[in-house]
């Protein structure tokens, strides 16, 4: 099958069920090391970074470099041959698999997403709320430009908003926060703005603010050893009990409990 055809069935799986990604790695390979080689047990997309190497899956081989993406698949023994003297740098996106068979290359706007790259892989292995909903909104923005392309502004414009929102709140949880505040943030009346943010986050954006306080003062209870009322105030509540009886409805448990 054309490398054409295998990327359209992989943009229709990707139209009727996003993709999930659960790990973004970056690998440094040089051109003198043993020839890796390891059996693949998840999808993945290989977006090279840097220099030139020859990936094989079995006995399908690709030429990879800057601009050229290779997608992988599970069950196939994955080996690298590094062609370019300088290191061969590349990020894995890896997905849970709609299809064993897709082996394909197709060439991307490197440019236009190797910033989204660089910091999924950075933020990798973080877990926090707000870092969870920023990997989610990176990844569907690097999926919309490799099967979108430049076609899809309306779209990565609300990428854009939803960005702004989740950075916002980031830097102004402990204050009070309105979602006018919000909407006017972004231009958008306060249905609009909770409507584009729930579409790809599946969170008001209101209930993305609570949680996020949430999270930000379970930490501070358990890692740095505050006193509830402390930890209240540290996250924009005056009052600890109605902080407290927030906390218990969204983590299951009480201040106390967490604090111990």
């Amino acid at each position: 099958m054309h490398s054409q055809n295998k990327f359209n069935i992989l943009k229709e799986a990707y139209i009727r069920a996003p993709f999930q990604v659960h790990n973004t790695i970056r690998f440094t390979r040089y051109k003198d090391e043993t020839s890796a080689s390891y059996p693949t047990i998840h999808g993945a997309f290989i977006f090279c970074i840097q220099g030139e190497a020859l990936i094989s899956f079995d006995d399908e081989t690709f030429f990879a470099k800057p601009g050229i993406l290779v997608h992988g698949c599970p069950g196939r023994q994955l080996s690298f041959r590094i062609k370019s003297d300088c290191p061969f740098v590349h990020i894995n996106l890896y997905y849970k698999q709609i299809n064993s068979d897709l082996l394909f290359e197709v060439p991307v706007n490197l440019p236009q997403i190797e910033p989204a790259l660089q910091e999924l892989a950075e933020q990798n292995e973080a877990m926090d709320i707000h870092t969870i909903l920023q990997k989610k909104i990176l990844t569907q923005q690097i999926f919309q430009h490799i099967f979108y392309g430049s076609k899809e502004d309306a779209l990565k414009g609300d990428y854009y908003y939803v960005s702004q929102i989740l950075s916002y709140i980031k830097k102004h949880y402990s204050e009070p926060v309105s979602m006018k505040e919000l909407a006017d943030l972004i231009g958008k009346s306060e249905s609009q703005m909770s409507y584009i943010f729930y579409k790809y986050t599946h969170k008001r954006p209101i209930d993305f603010l609570i949680d996020y306080r949430m999270d930000i003062a379970a930490s501070l209870l358990r890692e740095q050893g505050l006193r509830i009322n402390e930890a209240a105030e540290a996250v924009g509540y005056s009052d600890s009990l109605y902080f407290s009886r927030i906390f218990k409805k969204r983590t299951g448990y009480s201040p106390s409990q967490i604090k111990k």
